[in-house]
C-alpha cells in the first residue's frame, strides 16, 4: 500500500478544491424545498463550480435528447436518478446528493443528505444517525491512531444505536486521483490499518438504509461524505 503524503504545497491546493466543493453545497441547499426541480439544482451547481474554477466530474452528457445530470448524483428517497429531468421534490422526500470536483489537479468529493420540508421522525433520525456516526469517526482522525480506530468507533457506534452500515468502504485516499490508498473498510479492527500521519488527505463517509414498513418501495438511504486533510491537530473537513 503506498500512501501519498502531501506537501504543504500541496494541502493548499487540495484545501481550496475542498472549500470549492463545501461552498456549491451550501448554494444549493436554499433550493432544497417543495416543488424544487432537480434539473434547475444542477445547473445551479454546475454554473457555481465552473465560476469558481473547478470542473465537476460526475459529468454525463445528453442521451437520446434527454437531459442527464451535469455535475450532481441524486438519489430520492432510495432511487438514484439516472435523469433529473421532470423530476421535482415533494414534501417529505429524503435528498441524497453526490458531487465530485477537481481543481488546480486536485479532487475533492462529498454527499450530503437533506429532507424535503416535514420529515416522519424515523426518516429524521436515519439522516440524523448517518451524520452523527460520521462526525465520530472524524474525530477519531488523530495523528497517531490507526484507520481501524475510526472504522472501530463508527461500526460500534452504528451497532448502539440499530443500525448496519450499508457498504463495506468508508472511505480512502484522494488528491491528484479520485481515490488513493489507504481504503478504509467497515471491517477494519481498532488498532489495524495504516497509521495516520500529517499529510493524508481522506474521504470518509457513513452511508445507512432503512426499509420501509409494509411496502416494496427502495429503502431510504441517508449518506454524509467528507474530504478531510490531516494536520498536526487532527483532521480538518474541507467539504
Amino acid at each position: 500500500m503506498a500512501i501519498y503524503l502531501k506537501t504543504f504545497e500541496e494541502i493548499e491546493l487540495i484545501r481550496d478544491v475542498g472549500h470549492t466543493l463545501g461552498a456549491t453545497f451550501k448554494e444549493i441547499s436554499s433550493y432544497i424545498k417543495p416543488g424544487a426541480s432537480l434539473l434547475k439544482l444542477d445547473r445551479i451547481a454546475f454554473e457555481f463550480i465552473q465560476k469558481s474554477g473547478a470542473n465537476p466530474t460526475l459529468k454525463k452528457t445528453q442521451d437520446l435528447n434527454k437531459t442527464t445530470f451535469r455535475c450532481i448524483l441524486v438519489s430520492v428517497n432510495g432511487l438514484i436518478l439516472d435523469s433529473l429531468e421532470e423530476v421535482y421534490l415533494k414534501e417529505g422526500d429524503i435528498v441524497k446528493i453526490d458531487c465530485q470536483v477537481e481543481k488546480w489537479g486536485f479532487n475533492a468529493k462529498a454527499c450530503y443528505t437533506y429532507g424535503v420540508g416535514n420529515l416522519s421522525s424515523d426518516t429524521s433520525h436515519l439522516i440524523a444517525q448517518a451524520k452523527k456516526s460520521l462526525d465520530l469517526g472524524i474525530s477519531k482522525i488523530k495523528v497517531g491512531l490507526r484507520t481501524g480506530d475510526v472504522a472501530s468507533a463508527i461500526k460500534d457506534e452504528l451497532q448502539a444505536s440499530g443500525y448496519s452500515p450499508s457498504g463495506k468502504i468508508l472511505g480512502h485516499g484522494i488528491g491528484r486521483e479520485m481515490k488513493e490508498d489507504p481504503i478504509i473498510p467497515i471491517t477494519l479492527s481498532k488498532g489495524k490499518g495504516p497509521q495516520i500521519k500529517v499529510g493524508m488527505a481522506l474521504t470518509l463517509g457513513v452511508k445507512l438504509s432503512r426499509l420501509r414498513p409494509k411496502t416494496s418501495e427502495k429503502p431510504l438511504v441517508a449518506e454524509h461524505l467528507h474530504t478531510i486533510i490531516v494536520g498536526p491537530n487532527g483532521a480538518e473537513v474541507l467539504t
